[in-house]
């Protein structure tokens, strides 16, 4: 390696690996790649794939590069130490605490109605004892505008945010900051949900139906641990609960009013990516609490919501069900080598499935079988 005056020998399938970086930057791939070169079975070549690149990491040897396509940082989130400090009030109207995972959020709010919103649709979050917080959400009302600010840990977020921004704001600063905190830990933009001692988590962009899913599921009877983040344990690969309210956008509303009587009638929130949506509580009865509820991961799924489509639910290869894993990722920290073996191990000992589906109940149907087998 140029400039450390130090050499590696590597045996002829780790030189292939590393000569393949060259071009290659996706683990599947990689393991693609060695199977047809060396004539091996995917999971042979998953795993060898998986050791070479944790001992590449192991010695520096990947830098600050990343073999999973991750979302980066671009700051948006971020507060330049110039901003606007935030004048206390003699009073808060409102001051309350909540949990997430690995993390305690503060809310404060000098005009109740922003803030009550927030409270009632986070109340299951909300913790009785007085603790320090580690992060502080505060909002400023302006009476005469009839818009707020939002300052985050004592400076301005944002300025004269109307009333329909100003929960979804809240919210995402809530997840941010709850990632933020989970630096060893595997995140994936996911669902994860559960029924009769199994959890079934749904890796998926954007727009695959997770959270129409998860939201009928749980309605249905299941256990509800998140709709849009799956935080695992990169040690036993057990998932934590991360319940946060569910972001409904209108193309899912009529098929969730037979659940949830009164959405279509719900308050209409502008979230910061332009879409406009309503939000929705998980149902008591679903919910396990964030302490120590950490789960195993039984079967995964991956949905896809394509119009017109005949629904079904089909077995997926490892190799395919891994690429998609590590698409889904959803973590700005640094490429750690235990990731990939994490990811491994999961796939390799978990039933993987697609499930491509337009019609939500016969969607469900097939999941409800699944769990029966």
């Amino acid at each position: 390696m140029e400039g450390t005056r130090r050499v590696w020998g590597l045996n002829t399938s780790a030189a292939f690996l590393w000569r393949s970086l060259e071009n290659i930057r996706r683990v599947d791939e990689l393991a693609r790649a060695l199977a047809e070169e060396f004539s091996l079975d995917e999971i042979t070549a998953l795993r060898d794939t998986a050791a070479s690149l944790a001992c590449f990491g192991n010695e520096g040897l990947l830098g600050e590069g990343k073999l999973v396509d991750l979302p980066e940082d671009d700051g948006e989130w971020k507060i330049p130490s110039s901003a606007l400090l935030l004048t206390e009030p003699a009073r808060w109207p409102l001051r309350e605490l909540f949990q997430t995972p690995n993390h305690i959020i503060e809310l404060c709010s000098q005009d109740p109605g922003p803030g009550r919103t927030f409270v009632g649709y986070m109340k299951h979050l909300s913790m009785n004892r007085r603790v320090r917080a580690e992060t502080r959400l505060a909002v400023v009302g302006d009476g005469a505008k009839n818009t707020w600010d939002i300052y985050l840990d004592g400076r301005r977020f944002l300025e004269g945010a109307a009333e329909n921004e100003v929960l979804p704001h809240l919210f995402t600063l809530v997840f941010v900051r709850t990632c933020a905190a989970l630096p060893h830990a595997l995140l994936f933009h996911a669902a994860v949900i559960g029924r009769k001692e199994k959890m079934v988590l749904f890796p998926a962009e954007a727009g695959s139906g997770k959270t129409t899913l998860a939201a009928a599921l749980a309605a249905r009877g299941w256990r509800f641990f998140s709709d849009e983040l799956a935080v695992l344990d990169i040690g036993d690969l057990r998932v934590a609960p991360f319940p946060m309210p569910m972001s409904i956008k209108p193309g899912s509303v009529q098929a969730l009013e037979r659940y949830y009587p009164g959405l279509a009638s719900g308050a209409l929130y502008h979230r910061a990516d332009g879409k406009h949506v309503r939000y929705l509580s998980p149902p008591p009865e679903s919910l396990t609490g964030v302490g120590n509820s950490a789960a195993p991961i039984d079967i995964i799924v991956y949905p896809i919501y394509r119009e017109g489509s005949k629904t079904r639910l089909a077995p997926l290869t490892k190799i395919d069900a891994l690429q998609r894993l590590a698409a889904t990722g959803s973590s700005d920290r640094k490429f750690l080598s235990g990731d990939i073996e994490a990811m491994l191990a999961l796939v390799e000992r978990t039933p993987c499935f697609e499930l491509v589906f337009s019609s939500l109940e016969e969607a469900l149907e097939l999941l409800e079988e699944l769990i029966q087998d």
